[in-house]
């Protein structure tokens, strides 16, 4: 069985933790993530803010898939397809496109 972007959730403020176990597993996935500006007790710090929190997708097999779920100490949920109740697989030519348009939006400069 060949390899799939298969798309997945986490619970909310997790998708640091899973990212980080994903790459020393080193498993291919996505979690698109943005810097944001916070400022708490008037200090400014950058942080790194999932764009869809609790999204995240993975590259591999179904049964590696489903390895991951029960290995991982954080809960990982496959979404389903509602006609065929299968794991939800996204075509690749999506996957591609959704990684460009957010690498291209991280580049473009917005001035307001």
């Amino acid at each position: 069985m060949s390899n799939c972007w298969y798309a997945a959730r986490v619970k909310y403020r997790t998708e640091q933790k899973i990212k980080l176990w994903l790459e020393e597993k080193g498993v291919e996935h996505f979690i698109p993530f943005r810097t944001v500006l916070v400022e708490r007790n008037g200090r400014k710090k950058k942080r790194e803010k999932p764009v869809i929190p609790g999204l995240l997708f993975i590259y591999t097999t179904y049964r590696a898939a489903l390895a991951l779920s029960e290995e991982s100490k954080i809960s990982i949920t496959y979404l389903r397809n509602l006609e065929t109740k299968k794991f939800l697989v996204v075509p690749e030519k999506q996957m591609q496109d959704f990684m460009f348009l957010l690498d291209f939006s991280e580049s473009t400069v917005r001035i307001t």
